[in-house]
């Protein structure tokens, strides 16, 4: 089974979020640590996803399979708005 993300989600946030930078106590000119944040929070999001199996933000996610039981597909992420293309090859 392959797991692969086609088209990746909007970070939940960034360094640039107002709210976070007042946490972190950094003034507007401070921007040096800018691209650290920003992958700690992508780093955070990816293990929550992973830990709770749900993805919190949209994205397009690809899944194959070597074949299928005939009582469906188990699909690995929640939730699901919607299958664009089931392909089946013999």
């Amino acid at each position: 089974m392959g797991l692969s993300v086609v088209v990746a989600p909007s970070p939940v946030m960034s360094a640039e979020d107002v709210v976070l930078r007042k946490f972190l106590r950094l003034a507007d000119d401070e921007t040096e640590e800018n691209a650290l944040i920003d992958e700690l929070i992508a780093g955070a999001t990816g293990k929550v996803e992973s830990y709770l199996r749900s993805r919190l933000m949209q994205q397009t996610i690809r899944l194959t399979l070597d074949g299928f039981e005939c009582a469906g597909i188990e699909l690995p992420v929640y939730p699901v708005i919607d299958i664009d293309q089931v392909v089946y090859t013999d």
